[in-house]
């Protein structure tokens, strides 16, 4: 193989190394700051409303690479309450937003199920997936998954989240 081709070679194959994906693993801690809830009215216990959630999130948690973010989430729900501690139907719908210093933001929606727990205050699992990033999270993609639990009873649910998703980006 000539020196040229070598070079050539290399330079490829440095290129190709650089170019790899990259896995951001995310963790979010938040609170409630908001809950607004309304009857429905159609059935007895039918409440629908909206929510906000403050808080931080943390890339490459527990890694040298660590970085802490603001949370910022909202989302809608709807619930019908049969009783104090049970439901015929409960769902919830967000969007997660983490902003970092350099002003990169990664975002997220979710769908959730919501049942009582064993204290009586509800619990929601969710599930969605990293919609939108921009600056250095552009082109994320991957999966969100999360639990939040309620501190205090239905309707209000006032209460905090922990969510975890693993945002992959594109090769560069």
């Amino acid at each position: 193989m000539t020196r040229i081709g070598l070079v050539f070679l290399l330079g490829a194959l440095a290129m190709a190394c650089a170019s790899t994906s990259k896995t951001i693993h995310g963790l979010g801690f938040s609170y409630q700051t908001k809950s607004d809830v309304k009857p429905v009215g159609d059935v007895p216990g039918h409440v629908a409303g909206s929510w906000e959630n403050r808080g931080i999130c943390l890339d490459n948690a527990g890694q040298k690479d660590e970085e802490v973010g603001v949370l910022m989430a909202s989302g809608t729900f709807d619930a019908v309450f049969t009783s104090t501690t049970t439901t015929t139907s409960c769902t919830s719908k967000g969007r997660a937003t983490c902003i970092f210093k350099d002003g990169s933001f990664h975002t997220d929606e979710t769908t959730a199920e919501c049942k009582f727990g064993p204290n009586g205050f509800l619990i929601f699992e969710a599930r969605g997936m990293f919609v939108q990033g921009t600056g250095r999270f552009e082109g994320i993609q991957g999966p969100v998954s999360g639990t939040s639990w309620s501190m205090s009873p239905p309707p209000e649910n006032l209460g905090f989240s922990k969510v975890h998703g693993e945002g992959t980006l594109p090769k560069k």
